[in-house]
């Protein structure tokens, strides 16, 4: 299934289900030598603000974002897995806590398209909600052009993520569980993301490309933040 990015929020559907927001911002940024993911500025906004646009967009009723202490203020929430780096599917259990509405959108911090990506999961989502059986169904993710589940980039039933949790639940809890495994119980819809919008941040090169591809991105030859990174090599034509 495929979804065009439809620029309408939640709230404004008499038909709209009750939604919350769960941004995942809690890992350690290895591969940009750790420098926090979440505040990196790609378009003059940090990842974190992309994402929590996108929750904002959508009309997440309640937002959570899993990191570490401070990194948004209220009326937003903010809670850390315990111990802390226990990856995302601990980050996502611990944001469930807080949250009670029927359907979670899922996000990691760092995709500088956050808001594409919540806007085609809840066009996805409302036209799930209008097929005949879709109580049949946990939710939906986007999967992009390489058939990769973007398990980050996905909207959720509420009860079914409780469901996984606890089937996973060890006796260290969910902490350095894999969240492919985790939500990869789930029967799913995969909504297709042709145009990438899933793309993620993980190195220097991933932030450099962003920046060049985000039109807000200041004019000029843009420079990695990381001191020790390798000039961003020549595209490829993979395909």
């Amino acid at each position: 299934m495929t979804a065009s990015p439809v620029r309408l929020s939640s709230a404004q559907r008499p038909d709209a289900p009750s939604l919350d927001a769960l941004v995942l911002a809690g890992g350690r940024s290895a591969r940009l030598g750790g420098t926090d993911k979440a505040g990196v500025v790609v378009g003059r906004r940090t990842l974190l603000d992309h994402a929590l646009a996108a929750a904002t967009q959508v009309g997440a009723r309640r937002t959570v974002v899993v990191g570490p202490p401070g990194l948004v203020e209220a009326p937003l929430l903010c809670v850390q897995e315990a111990p802390a780096f226990g990856g995302p599917a601990a980050g996502l259990a611990a944001g469930l806590r807080v949250l009670d509405a029927d359907w979670v959108l899922v996000l990691a911090c760092d995709l500088p398209r956050a808001p594409d990506v919540g806007a085609i999961l809840l066009a996805a989502l409302h036209s799930l909600l209008a097929t005949p059986g879709a109580e049949l169904t946990d939710g939906l993710c986007l999967v992009d052009g390489g058939g990769r589940t973007q398990w980050l980039a996905g909207v959720y039933r509420r009860t079914s993520l409780d469901r996984a949790v606890a089937e996973m639940n060890g006796p260290d809890g969910l902490s350095g569980a894999s969240v492919a495994r985790l939500l990869g119980t789930l029967d799913l819809l995969a909504v297709a993301d042709p145009g990438g919008v899933a793309a993620d941040v993980d190195t220097w090169h991933d932030v450099d490309r962003a920046r060049r591809a985000d039109p807000a991105s200041p004019a000029g030859p843009v420079e990695s933040t990381d001191p020790h990174a390798l000039p961003t090599p020549p595209e490829r034509d993979l395909r």
